[in-house]
C-alpha cells in the first residue's frame, strides 16, 4: 500500500495527478496507466484541485517549443551543428571573396577548394555554386526567423491561456 503525503490534480479533467508518496517522493500517476496506484489515490481523497499554470509559463514553454520547430524547420534546407554551421559561413565568405577578386588565388579559399571535384569540376564553379545556395539559404532562413520571432511576439501579447495555444497552433513555415 502506497502511503500518499500529498496530491494535486494536473488536468481539469481529473484523469491525471501528481502526488507526494512516503515511499518515492513525487510521482505523476493517471488512471489509464497506473489503474492499482490511481484506486490506491481515490482511497487517500485528499486531492488538491488542478490549477492551471500560469500564463508566463505556457507562453514560455510554447516560446520555447517555437524555437525547437524553427529549428528543425532549418535542417529541412542546412545540416544542424556548429561546426557546420562555421563551415557555411566560411564556404559563403570565400565564394563571395572569390567571385569578387580579380585574379583570386585558390590557396585563399580552402574550404572551397575542397570541394573542387566533388561539388564542381572547378574552384569557380563551386564558388558560384556555393554563392547561389547562401542566396536561396538567406531567402528561406529570414522567412523562418520572420514567422519564428513573430510567433514569439505573438505568444507574449497573447491575454489568455487559449490564446497563446492558438497562435502557436496557428503556425505557418515557410514552403521549401
Amino acid at each position: 500500500m502506497t502511503t500518499f503525503l500529498s496530491a494535486r490534480f494536473t488536468d481539469p479533467d481529473h484523469i491525471t495527478a501528481v502526488a507526494t508518496t512516503a515511499e518515492n517522493g513525487a510521482v505523476a500517476l493517471s488512471i489509464t496507466d497506473t489503474p492499482a496506484e490511481w484506486q490506491e489515490l481515490m482511497l487517500f481523497g485528499d486531492i488538491d484541485d488542478y490549477e492551471p499554470p500560469p500564463l508566463a509559463a505556457i507562453q514560455a514553454e510554447l516560446c520555447d517549443a517555437i524555437d525547437r520547430a524553427a529549428e528543425q524547420e532549418r535542417r529541412k534546407y542546412i545540416t544542424s551543428g556548429a561546426g557546420q554551421a562555421m563551415t557555411y559561413v566560411q564556404k559563403a565568405d570565400e565564394a563571395t571573396r572569390f567571385l569578387a577578386a580579380e585574379d583570386p588565388v585558390a590557396a585563399d579559399y580552402p574550404i572551397l577548394s575542397a570541394e573542387v571535384g566533388i561539388t564542381a569540376a572547378s574552384i569557380g564553379e563551386v564558388a558560384a555554386i556555393v554563392a547561389a545556395a547562401y542566396q536561396n539559404w538567406q531567402q528561406i532562413g529570414a522567412a523562418i526567423e520572420a514567422v519564428r520571432l513573430g510567433t514569439k511576439k505573438a505568444i507574449d501579447a497573447a491575454a489568455s491561456q487559449a490564446a497563446a495555444r492558438a497562435v502557436f497552433e496557428a503556425v505557418e513555415w515557410p514552403a521549401p
